[in-house]
């Protein structure tokens, strides 16, 4: 294969402990954590098995995170998950890896937060309305959507300083809201301490194991993102010492963040009010503070949808330049800027296709198809732990995942077990989820016969 058409320039190592340990959080706080609470409640038979949920959650993916980081300290690289899937399993599985994240889990994430942002400007002026104003052929929601997306994509273009400086930002103040609102909401909130109680429940309440399990799948979902810092493992200093350190201190920090918010939730409102309802963070604050209350949640919500649409604007060009210096991507999207030392092909790349996904209608739905693929990438490249122990033992691991090998099969094991559970309720999703990863394998298959062929005309010609 034919590598990067200029492999000298490399991303230069500028972001420290505390960047790194932001962008995780960034990464992980969406908008999550104000509407999967009322899911969870639907499985749940008291306060005390909501809280359990949550923090489980919490270590379960803080056990996938730990495996990730050795993984990361081992391989500081750019690219994440395509290099350790490559590494491990050969080219093609690192491939489909990248394949994936491009054509829809990442593209397709960038898309849907950004018209998320938009939906919520709707919210805060509605006698805009955005949706409904028409410019051509495309709505004026459409349009910001798109706006939103070139805007942070060029504060990524000119540096990761100036992009990892606005997630940051994002980031902080984001995390500073939502703890004034837990705050704000036991201080002065119309809550009742009484929603706690029974704290264990009642007997025969309908709590139970099979729905613990199922309460998990939504919270686990609201903690992914914790393994942002190793797509841009590259650009992070001391990656041996800060990769696992960031990962750590992201995902605890947001892990309590998240027991506090439920806390706010059920001062609010009593765990049966909770059930099922999509927006539980409207529904506690109207209770808390009344109806005038939702401009400023909508603020904060769009402020959160902007914050997880900066980092995935920031990590994931580095999946496609990794993947194009190995020559499995445009070869321009390996190139280095001179100037800003960002790859900055690939940021404009995804930006291009990310603006196109959100004219195109129902890409909502491809993204709830590979929500199968996400949890299945996650568990393959967690299983490489063991993979690459066994086959590159002299590899240096500046880091290594504690609780070894308990930890990283105790988090394949339930991504396993999530992956089935969602075969058997969503076959539809779920299959057509796994057609649109084994799409990329006649691309694979084209794109290295292809390199082939370059190389063999190079080579013949020089013999002739």
């Amino acid at each position: 294969m034919t590598q990067s058409p200029d492999p000298s320039p490399t991303l230069p190592r500028r972001i420290g402990l505390t960047g790194a340990s932001l962008i995780v959080m960034g990464n992980i706080i969406g908008i999550g954590i104000f509407i999967s609470t009322g899911f969870v409640a639907e499985h749940v038979g008291s306060p005390a098995m909501l809280f359990l949920a949550w923090f489980a959650g919490g270590l379960l993916s803080m056990a996938g995170a730990m495996s990730y980081a050795e993984l990361g300290a081992s391989m500081p690289h750019a690219g994440g998950d395509y290099n350790y899937l490559r590494k491990a399993y050969g080219p093609l599985a690192g491939f489909l890896s990248g394949w994936s994240s491009f054509l829809i889990t990442f593209s397709g994430s960038i898309a849907t937060f950004a018209v998320g942002f938009s939906d919520s400007a709707d919210l805060l002026f509605p006698t805009v309305s955005l949706k409904q104003q028409l410019l051509g052929p495309i709505t004026v929601g459409q349009l910001v959507a798109i706006g939103i997306i070139f805007v942070f994509s060029l504060f990524n273009y000119v540096g990761v300083r100036v992009g990892g400086m606005i997630q940051n930002l994002l980031t902080f103040f984001k995390v500073s809201a939502i703890f004034l609102l837990v705050f704000c909401g036991f201080w002065k909130g119309s809550g009742s301490l009484g929603n706690f109680s029974p704290f264990l429940g009642n007997a025969g309440n309908g709590s139970t194991l099979a729905g613990f399990g199922l309460a998990l799948i939504p919270v686990l979902f609201t903690y992914q993102g914790w393994n942002a810092t190793t797509y841009i493992a590259g650009e992070i200093k001391e990656p041996g010492r800060n990769i696992p350190g960031s990962i750590l201190i992201g995902i605890v920090s947001v892990l309590l963040l998240y027991l506090c918010v439920n806390a706010v939730y059920l001062y609010a409102l009593p765990l049966a009010k909770m059930k099922g309802v999509l927006g539980i963070a409207d529904a506690a604050s109207t209770a808390l503070f009344g109806p005038n209350f939702s401009n400023t949640l909508s603020a904060l919500i769009a402020l959160s949808i902007l914050g997880a649409l900066s980092t995935n604007i920031l990590i994931a060009p580095r999946i496609y330049y990794a993947m194009a210096r190995d020559g499995l991507f445009i070869p321009s999207a390996a190139k280095v800027h001179k100037r800003f030392g960002t790859p900055s092909v690939s940021i404009m790349v995804q930006c291009l296709w990310s603006s196109a996904l959100v004219l195109v209608g129902g890409f909502e739905q491809l993204l709830t198809y590979v929500v199968f693929v996400i949890v299945l990438f996650s568990a393959l490249t967690t299983s490489s732990v063991f993979v690459l122990r066994k086959k590159f033992p002299e590899m240096p691991r500046p880091y290594r995942v504690w609780g070894y090998p308990f930890v990283p099969a105790a988090y394949v094991l339930f991504s396993v077990l999530i992956m089935l559970n969602t075969l058997i309720e969503r076959p539809t999703e779920s299959v057509l989820g796994l057609l649109m990863v084994g799409l990329g394998v006649p691309v694979y298959r084209y794109w290295v016969g292809k390199e082939f062929e370059i190389e063999n005309w190079k080579l013949n010609r020089f013999k002739s």
